[in-house]
Formats: structure tokens, sequence, C-alpha cells
């Protein structure tokens, strides 16, 4: 590098065959410093007239264009740079550009290259409202990671937030979009139709939200977590899964198994099994007596029964609660 100054090229992708390869010989085709490298060709054949690979200037944020697409590349100080007297230098490339502004599919092949084509990515997606102020990462494939708010009523937009709440408080959503509709028509999210999603809020009501049986504590729109799929899966490799709460935790489901066995059993219906022991108890307190009612006995220890009947009104712990059976 002969200064420190920076010039920025147009450049089309014509190339990704290696890309998400890696190889760390000691060959020549070794890339391990190279990752998701791939050929771009100049607009401009003066600047340079054959093709050169280009790597992403930034490894924390990748956004790998595909064949057809179009990059901003520059030149920069090179991996095998071990000194400041070191003149090796690489291209890097920027995100692509959205030509198309299409959320995974930009490409427009030919510019620098008769003989490029495009890669086409066979899934519509479209892209996301965004609200002012956000900051929005959405994938090729509809999956969609925003840092947002509650925004104020004085903007319009083409999709409302589907949430209310106090303006500007802070509301994070991770989802994997299935709604997509033609002609990159704008949607948002939508906790019901997704396939997934994470919601962390600050203030916020999530409108149209319903879950699958109605929470019999509800204590308003506070800060929530609120996670769903068709399936949610937690599994602690090593240790404990803990869930802590001041208030209640409740299940709401059809039926809840316990225990690591294959081998199961029902549980108890604890109403009924208090009838049922009140009942025996009632039984042997009045006593026995034979068919023709000549010979009546009676129960030995009645201090005892009345001990049984009085810890059975105790039995009970309501801060552990059941549906009751239904006939």
């Amino acid at each position: 590098m002969n200064n420190t100054n920076i010039h920025f090229y147009w450049a089309e992708v014509i190339d990704t065959d290696n890309t998400y390869l890696y190889n760390n010989s000691d060959s020549a085709d070794s890339n391990n410093q190279y990752l998701y490298t791939v050929t771009v060709r100049m607009y401009d054949t003066d600047i340079q007239s054959y093709p050169v690979p280009a790597k992403p200037y930034n490894l924390n944020n990748v956004h790998v264009p595909v064949k057809g697409e179009h990059v901003i590349i520059f030149q920069a100080i090179g991996p095998r740079n071990s000194d400041i007297f070191d003149k090796t230098t690489q291209w890097y490339y920027l995100n692509p550009i959205s030509i198309n502004s299409n959320i995974n599919q930009n490409s427009f092949p030919g510019i620098a290259s008769t003989n490029s084509a495009d890669e086409t990515i066979q899934r519509n997606i479209s892209p996301v409202q965004i609200y002012k102020g956000d900051n929005v990462i959405q994938g090729r494939f509809g999956n969609i990671i925003r840092l947002g708010s509650t925004p104020t009523s004085n903007q319009t937009y083409f999709k409302s937030p589907p949430w209310i709440g106090n303006s500007n408080d802070p509301i994070i959503v991770i989802s994997n979009s299935k709604t997509n509709r033609s002609n990159n028509e704008i949607t948002t999210n939508n906790i019901n139709t997704d396939y997934s999603s994470l919601y962390l809020t600050s203030t916020q009501e999530l409108t149209g939200y319903t879950v699958t049986k109605s929470l019999k504590q509800e204590n308003g729109y506070q800060s929530q977590l609120i996670g769903i799929a068709d399936r949610i899966n937690l599994n602690a490799k090593t240790d404990s899964v803990t869930i802590n709460a001041p208030n209640n935790i409740e299940l709401n489901t059809n039926k809840v198994v316990f225990g690591t066995s294959s081998d199961k059993e029902d549980g108890i219906y604890s109403t009924e099994l208090l009838d049922v022991l009140n009942l025996i108890i009632n039984v042997i307190s009045l006593g026995f007596k034979t068919a023709d009612s000549t010979i009546i006995t009676t129960a030995l220890d009645q201090t005892s029964l009345l001990q049984a009947a009085t810890k059975l009104n105790t039995i009970l712990n309501p801060k552990i609660q059941q549906d009751k059976r239904t006939i």
C-alpha cells in the first residue's frame, strides 16, 4: 500500500463456488484467512480488467452476496501484513446492494460480466415494516430481529405495529415469518401466524395475541418474555431447569407428565380421594353388624378415627391445583 487513501468501486459477483468451503492445509488452496470470499468483476475495467477475490469487510456481521448481486469493494491491508512495511493488500466487499428492494433476491447479472448468471433463491420473502427508530436485521428467508419500540402516533405506516404501549418504550422481537406476499408488499410481525417468535417487552400489549387456554391469573401488561412455537423444548445439559415466580406458575394443558420412566401411572384426584377416605371413616365409626342385625360391633378406637377425620381437612395443598374431574 503506497498510501492510506481508500477508493470504493462498484462490482458484480460472478462466482461463489468455493465461498462456503474451508481449507486449512499448507497448500495454496488454503482459505482460513479468506473465509466467505467471492469473486467479483468491477464495472470499470480500466481500473481492474480481470476478476478479483473479495472477502467480507467484517466477519462479525456477514451478509454474503450471491452470484449476480452487486457490491461495493475497496482495497485495504491484507492478512499477511506482518509489519507496517508489508504492502500486501486485499479486496473487501460491503453488503449487497438492494437493487430490487427485495429481501432475498437482488441479482442483476450482466452489468460487469456478460458471462455471469444469477443464483435464484426460490422463496417469496416480504420485507418487514420498519417503524421510526427501529434497528432491524432481516435474513433472506424470513428471519427477523427487531430492536424497536412502541412508535409515537404522529407517523403513518403501511402496517401498524402489532402492539400498543407507552411511546418509545423498548421491545425486542425475534421471529421466523410465515407471511410472505408478492410484489415486495410490506408485512409485519404476527405472533399468531409466524413460525416461531420471541418477544421481550417493556410496557407493550400484543394486539390480537391469544394463548391456547386463558390464564387464571392475569396481572395486566408489564414487562414480559413471550415465546411461541409449535413445540417448545427446554433442555439443561448438565444441571437444572429453574423457574422462579413470586406469585403463580401455571401449566395450562390437557395432560402433564412427570418423571423419566416410560412406565407411567395416572395421578390422583385429591377431592375424590378425600371423599372416599371420609366415607371409609364414617363407616368404621358407625360399626358393623351381622346380616340379621343381632350383633353390632363398633370401632374400638373412636379417638383415632376422629383424629384421622380432622387431619383429612388439612390434607389438601391449595398451592398446587389441578382440574377437577368432570363426569
